[in-house]
């Protein structure tokens, strides 16, 4: 059945098929290439988490040219959190630099390069029809949808590796193999990653200091990627706030987003002094977080420059306008109005909701990194981790902060 898919594996005279196990493959052999990918099994079948070790890692290594690339796959479901760190870690021995991206929800691949620095993806890649063909089939039309995707690098990812208990993966030290068996029965998962990048903030983009080259948000739907779906949200909240409608292109928009648009919406254009503050900033806030980690400064710049033009906004609660001032200053990248913001709303001591609590503390943290200040980076962390997560492990994304705020290189 998946003939149709890889028939030029079978049928291009450059194919040559060999059925063997891959590190005798390589010892017998002796060649390089330009390219090595290990789609191996899941990592609890008998044997297959040798194909995630150090040993093999290095292996490969020997056996790439001087500008070859080495793609790895791993699965996302039934493992969790720490096997994945402990793959990175034994990648991260043996190659100077690496990106990891979701293929979709539930699995990984991560591209190393043998030397040097992965460069951006290449656009001119989408020319070429076969390719753009079998993107399409998957809703990666254009760069976006790429960019999208990406988790992190080994620049991003250095701290929270280096500061993770976790060991990597070794023939001969073989925590893959003494885990997955279990994640798989407790039916762990190692979502998370996807969370690292996107989703409560730009924080790939904003600790790394890099700026894509475009200017608004565009993104191909449907795709069952959810962050597809989510920056696609993004766009149609964006639109309706701009323009009053969702415009064409968005087909029926579920009702729930319907609802929440035009909520949004009012709260600046249609003054009800009769609206429940409570429900009211709850739906600033959450409408918001669902645009800013997805739009541009400018677009967001232009959202609220629309919004604020309502009759409505002189009117707004002094804590309602105190948080629109920090969501802009998240929105424009302002990393000293982001610590200021964050805490003028802290200190209030208004109740917050967990989300918008998370929010806080993040806008804080990664304000505090942007500018260097590590210190002020902890104390938000020191101060709110036992808030967020009691005694138990926090999220990824926040050991990332955290790692990053501990940093002393």
């Amino acid at each position: 059945s998946f003939r149709p898919r890889v028939d030029l594996v079978y049928t291009d005279p450059r194919s040559t098929i060999f059925i063997e196990d891959a590190k005798t493959f390589f010892s017998i052999h002796g060649k390089k290439y330009d390219i090595i990918i290990s789609e191996p099994s899941n990592p609890w079948g008998s044997g297959v988490a040798g194909l995630f070790s150090q040993e093999l890692y290095a292996l490969i290594n020997r056996h790439l040219t001087a500008d070859g690339i080495f793609v790895q796959w791993i699965q996302l479901y039934e493992v969790d959190n720490d096997i994945v760190l402990s793959v990175l870690k034994a990648i991260s021995d043996h190659f100077p630099d690496f990106v990891a991206y979701a293929a979709h929800d539930r699995d990984m691949l991560i591209v190393a390069k043998k030397n040097g620095i992965l460069s951006e993806p290449d656009p001119d890649i989408l020319k070429i029809p076969a390719i753009s063909v079998a993107l399409e089939r998957v809703y990666i039309k254009g760069m976006q949808d790429i960019a999208l995707r990406k988790i992190g690098n080994k620049r991003s990812l250095k701290r929270l590796l280096e500061t993770s208990l976790v060991r990597a993966n070794s023939d001969y030290d073989p925590f893959v193999d003494q885990s997955a068996g279990r994640t798989r029965f407790l039916r762990a998962n190692a979502y998370d990653f996807h969370n690292l990048s996107q989703t409560l903030l730009p924080s790939l983009e904003m600790l790394q200091r890099t700026e894509p080259s475009w200017t608004a948000t565009d993104v191909s739907f449907p795709s069952f990627y959810f962050k597809s779906q989510s920056a696609y949200k993004a766009m149609a909240l964006r639109d309706y706030c701009l323009n009053g409608s969702f415009g064409l292109k968005y087909g029926r928009v579920p009702p729930a987003i319907e609802k929440q648009a035009i909520g949004f919406r009012q709260i600046f254009y249609d003054c009800r002094p009769e609206s429940n503050p409570i429900d009211r900033l709850g739906l600033l806030c959450n409408t918001a977080m669902d645009l800013i980690p997805y739009l541009r400064p400018q677009e967001l710049a232009s959202v609220w420059a629309k919004l604020e033009s309502g009759g409505c906004a002189r009117l707004l609660s002094s804590e309602e306008k105190n948080w629109i001032i920090l969501l802009k200053a998240v929105g424009s990248r302002d990393a000293g109005a982001m610590v200021s913001g964050a805490k003028l709303i802290l200190d209030s001591g208004k109740r917050v909701q967990p989300d918008a609590l998370r929010f806080l503390v993040a806008s804080g943290m990664v304000g505090s990194l942007m500018q260097g200040d590590r210190g002020g980076s902890l104390g938000f962390w020191s101060g709110y981790r036992p808030i967020l997560f009691g005694t138990g492990q926090p999220d990824l994304f926040f050991r990332m902060l955290a790692a990053e705020s501990l940093n002393t290189d």
